[in-house]
């Protein structure tokens, strides 16, 4: 597998998160945005990878598989692996119980 840079700069050109319209930083839940980090930080190079690129990048996943040296179908893959382990990594716990139960 080719080397993905982490370096911010690298997305300068694509989506920024704080742009969108509606979207900004500062209205995530402080604790959700560290959860998400952490999250994130976790997963594997390979997944934290495709992550960065396909949701801060914008980029598509043929120009993730060209830009990482793997097929479409890989970076798919590795797409859906990633995301389910973030879904469980930020599902409410015992603890913490979903706001939207009753």
């Amino acid at each position: 597998m080719k080397e993905v840079p982490y370096d911010p700069s690298f997305l300068d050109d694509r989506w920024v998160f704080d742009t969108l319209p509606g979207e900004t930083v500062e209205g995530i839940d402080p604790e959700l945005r560290e959860r998400l980090i952490d999250a994130v930080e976790s997963l594997l190079e390979d997944e934290r990878a495709v992550i960065e690129c396909f949701f801060w990048g914008r980029y598509s996943k043929t120009e993730i598989a060209e830009l990482i040296g793997r097929s479409r179908q890989s970076v798919h893959d590795v797409l859906n692996r990633a995301l389910e382990q973030l879904r469980t990594a930020l599902r409410p716990t015992e603890e913490e119980p979903d706001e939207g139960a009753a």
